[in-house]
């Protein structure tokens, strides 16, 4: 056999293996992303499903030089990231990939998706029951949230005092009978990098009751 029918023998056969990756590839497609819902420590994200396929990757990047790094490898059609923090720009995309006779094909990215989570918001404060020598502190969860912190005063909003730091939420703070006490509290995330606190909420004024001896 002649050089020049091999050389046209090989060019044939790379032409049909890199037609039939191309086809694979235009054959699953890509799918279309978008946000559902993003908090101050999470995005959540959904695609449309994508016929022939057996599942997509989940990308991300969080840095200027959009560098991807895989999230998640998933048949759903939704994925929750919960590893954002307060006010950070997030970027996504999704590759839908199909494996077939021990290989796996993929198809082409989505179109990205940019995200920037909110601020971490604080509860209000409220209180339960009588009061005379302590008070009961009450608030609602704040969602990406690990902690809380309840501050004091005895002069308004300033010159506020840490009394309390929990996890739960409500906390039983002492308090001076007749005398009044304001308090505000603010919502934590605490990272194995950096602790995120909101803003104060709202003072709430509490005037304790004297005991009474009779």
């Amino acid at each position: 056999m002649s050089i020049i029918k091999k050389g046209l023998i090989r060019l044939t056969v790379i032409l049909f293996l890199l037609s039939n990756v191309s086809c694979s590839a235009q054959e699953i497609g890509k799918t279309l992303i978008e946000i559902e819902e993003i908090g101050a420590a999470y995005a959540v994200l959904i695609w449309k499903a994508v016929p022939n396929v057996t599942g997509y990757e989940v990308y991300s990047s969080i840095d200027e030089t959009k560098t991807y790094t895989l999230l998640s490898s998933t048949s759903d059609l939704t994925y929750r990231d919960d590893t954002l923090v307060p006010l950070t720009t997030a970027t996504y995309k999704v590759r839908t990939y199909l494996e077939t006779e021990g290989k796996i094909v993929y198809g082409t990215y989505s179109d990205s998706v940019t995200v920037l989570t909110k601020a971490l918001e604080s509860p209000e404060l409220s209180t339960l029951g009588a009061y005379t020598t302590e008070v009961l502190l009450v608030w609602a969860e704040i969602p990406g949230s690990t902690g809380y912190q309840i501050f004091a005063s005895k002069v308004g909003d300033t010159e506020l005092t840490l009394v309390c730091s929990t996890d739960q939420l409500s906390c039983l703070v002492p308090i001076v009978e007749s005398q009044i006490t304001y308090f505000r509290i603010k919502s934590v995330l605490q990272t194995s990098i950096q602790t995120y606190t909101s803003y104060f909420s709202p003072v709430l004024k509490v005037i304790s009751k004297p005991i009474d001896n009779t």
